[in-house]
């Protein structure tokens, strides 16, 4: 990915974390457009403190500007002198006092309110001491214009982020920034931009660990290095639920590709130590393999679409583009020859009807020089508080054409998974505990750490520091849904619906028994789906009377709190649905890991 079209393409969410964390703080500076310009000019190369106490003094002093302009600049001076001002700035005071008398016939700039933006610009540039950016701070402060002024903080954090070369001073910032965000953002992105480069993003000895969009700051993924042991590559990665898994059991992940924009900018988002260009937005297919033999990858994992092997089809299918999606993944696993291979997929591709592709999967690797072998895991057993079913091939290089031993290899990566298991079950409350209870319609992509309430052990470990709650927003529903949910009791389904309500079941009983579906409180969710983007018929909350929420959904994903998606309501849910949970994948990643240590350890073969 390309970083700046990146933090362009979200500048609007970027915008957002800024304002909740500082809340487009007043910087006292003026309303009136004189006001603001002699308050500028005595804050020129001075600290913050001491010209508002020289403004204040020099205020009090001559309560109006025609005062100031009529004392005697010794009178002036020795106001000001105290903040280190001396004479040069009382010359450049009483010149723009007499320049604007003279325009205007008053000590007054409130006739520039009805001129525009370009006049405006051109006059008070040509005033002693302003140049463009405290004209833009007349015009945005006093005036209210859609300007955006760039001092060296606006300028610092812009260059980390990516948007303008390092080393720029800030008026070079200013000719480069001036037009680059939309009108609308451009007040609350200066005045929170200053806040958060006088607070975090400083100069000398910035506080990157508390920086609220670290996501979206290259400077941060210059200076940071992956610490895994073995490298990975995650092909079809979405927005990282797999990736993540590996990432904490120890990985280093290499690169990770998907064709869906907003899933990659949520992938790169979440990895602040990760340079965008190891996020490839591309088309697997026009990508070429061989640009990554010699990057030391040892471990592939991918998840390929494959909506056409889902139970939701009952009618088969042929052999379409996306069917054939595993044949990408051994195009990879023959130019880079990983050691270990895993491919996650629907439960649809092992039924009786599909077998021939699960062999064909299994045929493609051993030709290759892979043993393989697949099963069937429910995240459920391994403490996920989701019913969810899927396929995984697990698949190791043969070594020095030892298949018996490879096998064996296999064997003992699957006995480490199964021993993994666990005999009790975490339920949909115990999953979303700790998130704030909402009604249809409330919530935010941003919410702060109120109302939390109790969390079960597995939340403790979703939450982070109870910081910030991304993507918690409950849908508004439709009065007749509504009375739908507040009839089904915990369990029951469209048949239920239609037993009791008949006319508040618009759908096909026959075609769509599960089409409204009340989720049970003690029992772990169904399984999370991407046609959440459309509705939440299915997954209609136990106590709350509406639809889950992407937050809930991921919850039940086990991503923690602090993994935000990018993209629209509907896109998040679709990243959700399509991920692998983290948790699983980390529990794969572990068995894997230990095989490849003592293979390393030449305790095992390979």
């Amino acid at each position: 990915m390309n970083h700046e079209l990146y933090v362009m393409d979200h500048i609007k969410e970027l915008s957002e974390l800024l304002d909740f964390e500082y809340g487009s703080p007043d910087h006292n500076n003026k309303k009136d457009p004189l006001d603001e310009l002699m308050y500028i000019l005595l804050s020129r190369r001075t600290r913050g403190i001491g010209y508002e106490m020289v403004y204040d003094k020099l205020k009090k002093k001559f309560p109006n500007w025609e005062d100031t302009a009529k004392a005697p600049s010794q009178q002036i001076l020795r106001v000001i002198e105290s903040a280190g001002l001396g004479p040069k700035r009382v010359r450049e005071i009483k010149e723009n006092l007499y320049i604007i008398h003279e325009h205007f016939g008053e000590y007054s700039l409130n006739r520039l309110r009805k001129w525009h933006n370009t006049k405006v610009f051109e006059f008070l540039t040509s005033l002693e001491g302003i140049g463009p950016k405290s004209a833009y701070c007349i015009m945005m402060y006093s005036l209210e214009r859609e300007v955006f002024p760039v001092d060296t903080h606006v300028n610092r954090i812009c260059q980390r982020l990516g948007l303008i070369e390092m080393g720029l001073d800030h008026k070079k910032g200013q000719t480069l920034l001036a037009d680059v965000f939309r009108g609308p953002l451009r007040y609350s992105l200066h005045v929170n931009m200053v806040a958060h480069g006088r607070e975090v993003c400083r100069s000398t000895n910035p506080r990157c660990s508390n920086c609220i969009i670290a996501g979206f700051c290259k400077w941060i993924r210059l200076k940071s290095k992956a610490d895994g042991k073995h490298i990975f590559a995650d092909l079809f990665a979405g927005a990282g639920g797999m990736s993540l898994g590996f990432e904490k059991a120890g990985y280093n992940l290499q690169m990770g590709i998907d064709s869906n924009p907003r899933a990659c900018a949520t992938f790169l988002h979440n990895r602040t130590y990760l340079d965008a260009e190891k996020v490839i937005n591309e088309d697997i297919e026009v990508i070429d393999p061989e640009r990554y033999t010699e990057k030391g990858i040892k471990v592939i994992v991918a998840g390929p679409p494959c909506q056409e092997f889902s139970r939701v089809r009952k009618n088969g299918f042929g052999e379409t583009g996306r069917n054939e999606l595993y044949k990408q993944v051994l195009h990879f696993v023959k130019a880079i020859k990983p050691v270990f291979v895993v491919i996650e997929n629907v439960p649809g591709m092992a039924s009786h009807l599909n077998r021939k592709y699960v062999k064909k999967v299994e045929n493609g690797f051993r030709k290759l020089g892979y043993a393989v072998h697949s099963e069937m895991i429910n995240a459920k057993h391994y403490g996920i508080p989701q019913n969810r079913l899927r396929l995984f091939f697990i698949a190791r290089r043969v070594y020095k054409d030892s298949w018996e031993a490879t096998e064996r290899a296999i064997n003992r990566v699957w006995e480490r998974i199964h021993l993994e298991k666990q005999d009790t079950r975490v339920s949909f409350l115990q999953g979303i505990s700790g998130l704030p209870r909402l009604s249809p319609g409330e919530g935010a992509d941003l919410l702060g750490n109120d109302g939390r309430g109790k969390s079960s052990d597995y939340a403790r470990k979703m939450i982070y520091n109870g910081g910030i709650i991304f993507n918690h927003i409950a849908r508004k529903h439709n009065p007749r849904d509504l009375e739908a949910y507040a009839t089904m009791e915990e369990g029951e389904n469209a048949l239920d619906l239609h037993g009791k309500k008949p006319d508040l079941m618009p759908y096909s009983t026959k075609n769509f028994p599960t089409k409204f579906f009340k989720i049970r409180s003690d029992d772990p969710s169904p399984t999370i789906v991407a046609h959440l983007r459309r509705d939440a018929n299915s997954f209609i909350h136990p106590r709350d009377n509406r639809g889950i929420t992407p937050r809930e959904a991921a919850r039940l994903q086990s991503f923690p709190d602090n993994y935000r998606f990018l993209g629209s309501f509907g896109l998040q849910f679709e990243q959700i649905g399509n991920a692998v949970p983290p948790l699983l994948a980390e529990v794969i990643g572990n068995a894997i890991m230990e095989e490849l240590d003592s293979s390393e350890r030449g305790k095992n073969h390979g």
